[in-house]
């Protein structure tokens, strides 16, 4: 790696070449329970509306997006939201006006007054809104951390604004990569259900630390997970004979989970691009100068076309 990264550097970071010698290493399962452990630890923070802003993959696209948008010298406006949702096929336009309005009811994004059309323009987003995502950031780093300890200085620098919106500029471009807006995979139902990546999350920790794969079988308390993740027991049964059918799964009895090879498979290729996504972001951040590289170049280095393509999407 250079000193500054080159668009070379940033694709090999996210190349399947870099994803297979990440899932290889000895500590890769350690880091991946890390990230997980900490995204539950950082939703029992949460409140009413953060959880309810950060739902499904959705909500939390839209989400992500809007603090993204906000660090851009145009700011963030609800039709910016709505082209970057049609863009990466996370939510409607019905659904972004849902987003922004309880938002706004929530005191966390402000729609000014003006004589254009409220949607063209620019929306305040409250530092509440913004340091919820940024507690998630921070947490990433520290276990990224693990696998690329030169990101370790950057840490406490997030809690800098200049510093953080630098790394949101990254995030945001790297996130066309295909694996982000690519096609469905297994993982996608639990990602697109309210609390289903959470859920599967919870399952995960919840399994013998000596097991062979990344997911094998879990027993599972429907009361609890309804209880914790404040969705109804037949909103988890639904889930669970939704994946059934699909073959990702089996449920022997109504106490225990039986995962297949095939989601335990895309489970750790998702859980190592999440790594490998924040790595980029983080390296990028940490090597380019106060200024972002043009978001059209920076788009260009999360581009495969050089590099074997993957065949499997989605993110946490």
């Amino acid at each position: 790696m250079s000193a500054r990264p080159s668009l070379g550097d940033i694709a090999a970071l996210l190349s399947d070449e870099a994803a297979a010698a990440l899932r290889a290493r000895p500590d890769f399962r350690a880091v991946a329970e890390q990230l997980i452990a900490d995204s539950l630890a950082n939703y029992r923070t949460l409140d009413a509306s953060g959880r309810w802003m950060l739902a499904d993959i959705g909500r939390a696209s839209l989400y992500a997006a809007a603090v993204i948008l906000d660090a851009q010298p145009n700011g963030v406006s609800a039709a910016a939201l709505i082209a970057a949702a049609q863009g990466n096929r996370a939510s409607s336009r019905g659904r972004v006006a849902q987003f922004i309005r309880f938002a706004q009811d929530a005191g966390e994004i402000v729609v000014p007054p003006g004589s254009e059309p409220w949607t063209r323009r620019r929306l305040t987003l409250r530092p509440a809104f913004v340091d919820r995502l940024r507690l998630r950031s921070i947490a990433d780093a520290r276990a990224v951390s693990r696998v690329a300890p030169e990101i370790a200085p950057l840490i406490d620098s997030l809690e800098e604004d200049a510093t953080y919106r630098r790394f949101l500029t990254w995030v945001g471009a790297l996130a066309t990569h295909e694996r982000v807006v690519g096609p469905p995979t297994p993982v996608t139902m639990f990602l697109q259900r309210r609390s289903g990546m959470r859920i599967l999350y919870h399952l995960t920790l919840a399994q013998a630390p000596d097991r062979g794969r990344l997911l094998e079988e879990a027993a599972i308390s429907r009361n609890q997970l309804s209880q914790l993740y404040e969705v109804s027991r037949a909103h988890i049964n639904r889930l669970l004979a939704d994946a059934e059918a699909e073959g990702l799964l089996s449920c022997p009895t109504p106490t225990r989970v039986v995962f297949s090879p095939t989601l335990s498979d895309d489970f750790e290729r998702t859980l190592a691009f999440i790594i490998q996504i924040n790595q980029a972001a983080f390296v990028a951040t940490l090597a380019t100068a106060l200024e972002a590289e043009p978001p059209a170049q920076v788009a260009a280095a999360a581009d495969p076309s050089d590099t074997p393509r993957s065949s499997s999407g989605g993110q946490a």
